[in-house]
Parts: structure tokens; sequence; C-alpha cells
């Protein structure tokens, strides 16, 4: 079960990432500077993790479990959209991104769940972090969301 949450998450966080990315790419307009930045933060930031919950995977299974970063197996393991917006404006580039963010929120609680039941305390302490990470994510997104 938790193998199974951690290639959800995974292939999640690799959804996330390029909704971001191309964000991040295609942002326009006077506020150009500071959102390409954020938006270049954050996919950086989904990126991060993707390397890190592949070797829980791994670390979980004693190398048993194979991680396979294919296009067909993420789009398989995937459970949110990333569901672009072309021609946004920046804020809706924030809007959709919260909605990704809530999502992989979502992922580290559960997984959080499963590794407390099973006294798996280092991954259980990485989603705890990961979580607190994807909350001050969120109150940023929706502090710049109200200001346009």
């Amino acid at each position: 079960m938790i193998i199974d949450l951690l290639k959800m998450s995974m292939a999640n966080h690799i959804v996330c990432k390029y909704t971001a990315f191309t964000y991040h790419i295609n942002v326009e307009g006077v506020d150009f500077t500071q959102f390409h930045a954020l938006f270049g933060d954050i996919y950086a930031d989904y990126d991060s993790q993707v390397d890190v919950l592949a070797e829980y995977i791994r670390i979980i299974s004693s190398g048993a479990e194979y991680v396979n970063g294919a296009l067909e197996v993420t789009l398989a393991n995937k459970t949110i959209s990333g569901d672009l917006i072309v021609g946004a404006k920046p804020i809706e580039m924030v809007t959709s991104i919260i909605k990704l963010n809530n999502e992989l929120l979502t992922d580290y609680s559960k997984i959080f769940d499963e590794a407390t039941k099973e006294d798996l305390q280092g991954l259980a302490d990485y989603c705890a972090a990961r979580i607190d990470k994807l909350s001050k994510t969120n109150w940023m997104l929706i502090s710049i969301s109200k200001n346009k």
C-alpha cells in the first residue's frame, strides 16, 4: 500500500512540475520577473522531490521494487490532472498551482498516515516536513491571489 502511495505521489509531482515549468516559461505581463521566479522556485521544489520519493520506494522495498519513470507509467500512476490554462494570466496560473499544491498535500497526508501505521519514522518525518513546506507555499500563493 505505501509503495503504491509513493508511486502515485511521485507521478503527481511530475505532473505538477511540468505544469509549474510551463507557467514559468510562458508567464507574461508587467509582473513577469516576479512570477517567472516564483514559478521557477515551485517547479524546482516539485522536481527535487521526485528523486526522494523514488529513493523511499527502493528503501522501503529493500531494493525489491524498481522505479519506472517512463511517461506511460507516470500517466498510469498519477491521480491529478495537470490541466494547463493556455494563455493564462499570472493570477490564473497561481490559482491552478494552488489546486495542484493541495493535491500534493493530500498525497503527503496519506503517506504520513501509512508511514506512522507502519512505524516508518524517517518517511513520516519527511512527509511532515513536506506538509509544512507545501502549506507555506499555499499560504504565499493564496496571499498573491488576493492582491490581483
